[in-house]
């Protein structure tokens, strides 16, 4: 093994065993991992780093880059990656290169590629990588991206003098959207947590539930949505239109239709064309503000008693009606606000995980390596100057 070789197994082994930790510990939870769990949480100040961006002279010079691949090939908004060589009076510019994941192919597998072929034959200076809507894959079934790159970066650095920028817009993680650590909390899960002083105490409370299908969670994602979230996460305000289709509506509103009554019997068309009224007036009374979960279900019930029902429907039925209409509204608000906290936890955790990566590896790559989320005209934090 060449001294080059050995020097950069040394300096990528304590990032790599990290990060398989990190895997480890998260898709791996339960009892017996409590306290790797505890000391991967606080060892690494996970929830403490800070979104990292590029200084403001590389951001502006990659921006400058994007302009030019806009200006050339037109704006796209999904997954692509591109880059740069420059060299003192000369600049390289190649891209976009789009994902072919029926053959398993990432955008920056053709970088790489290119970076390589271009680099052999061009004495350059700097590489800059940008990949859009992703930080480069941390896992997937080959070699991921990310650790690509950086075997990439330490060669050309070694073998060519060259230092390596590598930009992203939106932090990936381990598998971004299709995140599934957190898929089967449901709302009482969130609200038996946030509601608890301490594990025991949720466990006791699970215990006590008259929820029979209510499994506690482990200790590890219990810490992990008490630290992503906070304590008052049931306070947290979201908008509900966003997340609601009007299939969602028909679904969580179909038990309305299997109200009956003896003095409806013959008229039951007619209950269902107010129903059908009802939801209509629903649907167009939604909007994009947001509020909180409380908010939201005192939005149900004002509506019920707003609704003007017609007159050939009793008043027992238009009860029924309302109890009915309110306790779907309830059902669904309560999933659409765990659909949106899963969210929001899928992408601190990816966030979390990105900056811990990124924390890790340039203490040790600085030299010819820098890793930095690319600050866009829209977004409201400044790069460093």
């Amino acid at each position: 093994m060449s001294w080059d070789r050995q020097r950069l197994v040394w300096t990528m082994e304590p990032w790599t065993k990290l990060m398989k930790k990190v895997f480890w510990i998260c898709y791996l939870p339960g009892p017996t991992h409590r306290s790797q769990w505890t000391e991967f949480w606080n060892t690494s100040s996970l929830g403490r780093l800070s979104m990292k961006f590029f200084l403001k002279t590389i951001n502006s010079k990659i921006l400058m880059f994007r302009d030019d691949i806009i200006e050339e090939c037109g704006w796209e908004d999904k997954q692509h990656s591109w880059a740069a060589i420059e060299k003192p009076e000369e600049i390289f510019l190649y891209g976009p290169y789009y994902p072919n994941y029926r053959n398993g192919e990432h955008s920056e597998d053709t970088i790489i590629k290119q970076t390589q072929e271009l680099i052999e034959s061009v004495d350059g200076w700097l590489v800059f990588i940008f990949t859009l809507n992703r930080f480069p894959c941390l896992a997937r079934n080959s070699e991921p991206c990310m650790l690509n790159l950086v075997w990439k970066a330490f060669e050309w650095y070694t073998q060519y003098g060259v230092k390596t920028h590598i930009g992203y817009k939106k932090c990936w993680g381990f598998k971004g959207t299709k995140e599934n650590l957190f898929r089967d909390i449901n709302y009482p899960h969130f609200e038996y947590i946030c509601q608890s002083g301490n594990y025991q105490s949720y466990l006791k409370t699970i215990q006590e539930s008259t929820e029979s299908d209510q499994s506690p969670v482990c200790e590890n994602i219990y810490s992990a949505i008490r630290k992503l979230l906070g304590p008052k996460a049931l306070n947290i305000k979201f908008p509900l239109i966003i997340t609601m289709q009007e299939q969602d509506r028909k679904m969580y509103f179909k038990k309305m239709s299997s109200i009956s009554n003896s003095d409806m019997q013959g008229k039951k068309d007619f209950l269902a064309q107010e129903m059908s009224t009802m939801l209509e007036a629903l649907a167009s009374s939604l909007s994009d503000e947001t509020y909180s979960l409380h908010e939201h279900l005192q939005k149900g019930a004002t509506f019920t008693l707003d609704c003007s029902f017609n007159s050939q429907i009793c008043d027992t039925m238009r009860a029924m009606m309302r109890t009915s209409f309110e306790q779907c509204w309830r059902d669904m608000v309560q999933d659409k606000f765990a659909e949106f906290l899963r969210e929001m936890l899928i992408e601190n955790f990816s966030k979390c995980t990105v900056q811990l990566f990124i924390h890790e590896i340039t203490a040790v790559t600085k030299h010819y390596l820098h890793i930095g989320r690319i600050q866009l005209a829209d977004d409201k934090a400044s790069p460093k100057s």
